[in-house]
Formats: structure tokens, sequence, C-alpha cells
């Protein structure tokens, strides 16, 4: 698990054919802030692996509905919330990071949030989880892409961030650390490509 210190996406300047969706830094500390506090459900997600969940769902082959995915996010339980307000602040930043990345993926560029170390270096696994569990609501409509050896590559990364010592080990990964610092700088371009080949299949 991540350090308490995370990364934040940058609010990209959006293009000329929608308006985008921009989220405070605020709104991310406050979700944030909700997910680890003593009201969300003990085995809800938390910020980076939440992200990776709602990226997976949000760029994957078919449409997964709210109703069934914000079901996985809480932990298969019910959250409390203090007010309708509430509500609408924390269920309404997850909606609209939703849309976010649906927004940037599809202008070609894609800042995950991920949980960064005391002296700043990144961590991907825990978002790299999320992403897969995403894969987990529909492991079938995935098989084209894990059987194109070309774009499977795309998802190495992630595959990657949530290997075992031992199975990295079985690859040739000696220094374990450093590669996972590596593969956490590549998870922007992972998620455009495996973006654009869904994309692709559905025109």
């Amino acid at each position: 698990m991540g350090s308490s210190a995370s990364q934040f996406p940058g609010n990209a300047e959006p293009a000329d054919d929608f308006d985008g969706w921009e989220i405070s830094v605020e709104g991310f500390e406050a979700l944030d802030d909700y997910l680890l506090s003593d009201q969300s459900p003990p085995d809800c997600m938390q910020l980076s692996d939440l992200d990776g969940f709602l990226t997976g769902v949000a760029i994957g082959p078919e449409l997964v509905r709210p109703s069934e995915w914000l079901t996985v996010v809480w932990g298969g339980e019910e959250p409390e919330f203090e007010s309708e307000e509430m509500v609408l602040a924390i269920v309404g930043t997850i909606l609209d990071r939703f849309n976010q990345i649906l927004c940037d993926v599809e202008k070609g560029v894609f800042q995950p949030i991920l949980w960064k170390n005391p002296d700043g270096t990144l961590i991907g696994d825990d978002w790299a989880v999320g992403f897969r569990t995403a894969m987990s609501l529909r492991p079938g409509a995935w098989d084209p892409m894990l059987q194109s050896k070309q774009v499977a590559m795309a998802l190495f990364p992630i595959f990657a961030l949530t290997a075992s010592d031992e199975e990295l080990a079985e690859i040739g990964v000696d220094d374990v650390e450093s590669f996972a610092f590596e593969l956490a700088h590549v998870i922007p371009e992972s998620v455009i490509d495996i973006a654009r080949f869904w994309s692709e299949r559905r025109t």
C-alpha cells in the first residue's frame, strides 16, 4: 500500500469539441478523506486503486453501469453519508473522475492518481490492482486483447505491477523496486493504447 501522499491529475486544456471535466484538488482530497474515514465501508477502495478501477471500467471493452461498479467501489457494503450534500460531493467526484478519464483518453492524454513515496517516487501497484479489478467484471470480454500478442503488451505494465516478486524473477527482473518505478511511469501510455484498441473495435 502506498503512502498517504498522492499525485493528483492536472487539468489539461479541453479539446475544442467538448468542455472537458475539471476536478479541484480539494475535491480529490475530500474524497480521499472520506475513503479513509470510519464512515466509508471497511473494505472500500482507496484513492489510487479507485482511480485504476475507474480507468479500467471507462476504457474497457463493454459498458458497465455505475449501479454495478459503485457496489465494487464500496466493497459490497453501503456507505454512510451525513447529508445529501455529502452524497453529491463524494459520489459526484467519483462520477466526475470517471467522465474526466473518458474525456482525457479521447484527447490522447491521461494522468493516473498514484501514491508517492516520501522521496517522491511513484507507486503504481495499487492503481494496477484497481484496473485488474475492473477487468474482472467482464473477464471474457478482454480476451480479444489478451490474445493479440502485439496489443496485449499494453497490458504488460498493469500485470507486472500486480505480479509477485517470484513471478518477476521468472522473467529476469532482479531489482523489483526500480522495475516498478519504471512501470508506474508508462501507465499513461498503456492506458491510451488500451483505450485506442477498444475504440477501434467499436467503430
